[in-house]
């Protein structure tokens, strides 16, 4: 067996572990205070929002007319994807999310899994951390409460290339949508974060 160990030079550590063979067996995320969480599926620690900026990807800004919006090859904003996240929480110490706890109906296929966690890990980081209650009580997901995150496959018009959406509608005005797409080993990739104010 053997471990690949990483850590930043603020307090976050990550960890996998693999077979002599090269296979994976788990991951985990670890912090400062000694707290270790094992990741639900391995490789969901490389999906946090540090790691998923190494990747530069662009900004934009979402338009907010049928036509432009189309034009500049952004989902509609009517647009429904495949999967919608409208329950659950998010657990969040130290600043940092711990766990993505979804309805137990909720099915979803691997590839499917790793672009909600990012979408959740993306937003936490720019917008829920903000919202987060001081004694630690989870952020709640839904129309009512924080936001809705929907997930699915979208064409953009503008490079006619296929992407892994996350569009995450917040209960206020702070809607962002994530494109990715895959690279080496099928690892999820950040191409454009649009911010939909």
């Amino acid at each position: 067996m053997f471990a690949i160990y990483t850590t930043t030079d603020g307090d976050d550590e990550y960890l996998e572990l693999y077979t002599g063979d090269g296979e994976p067996l788990a991951s985990a995320r670890l912090w400062a205070a000694g707290d270790l969480t094992w990741d639900p599926f391995f490789g969901r620690a490389r999906l946090v929002a540090p790691f998923l900026a190494l990747d530069h990807p662009t900004s934009e800004e979402g338009l907010s007319e049928p036509a432009e919006r189309a034009a500049a090859g952004q989902v509609p904003q009517s647009w429904s994807g495949d999967v919608t996240v409208a329950d659950g929480e998010i657990q969040h110490k130290y600043g940092r999310l711990v766990r993505i706890v979804l309805p137990a109906e909720l099915s979803l296929t691997l590839r499917r899994r790793e672009v909600v966690t990012a979408g959740l890990e993306l937003i936490f980081d720019r917008s829920l951390t903000h919202r987060r209650d001081p004694g630690g009580a989870p952020l709640r997901l839904g129309p009512g409460e924080n936001g809705v995150l929907l997930v699915g496959d979208f064409v953009r018009s503008t490079d006619h290339q296929a992407y892994e959406v996350a569009y995450w509608r917040d209960v206020d005005d702070d809607t962002y949508v994530f494109y990715f797409q895959r690279g080496a080993h099928d690892q999820l990739v950040l191409k454009v974060v649009q911010y939909d104010n």
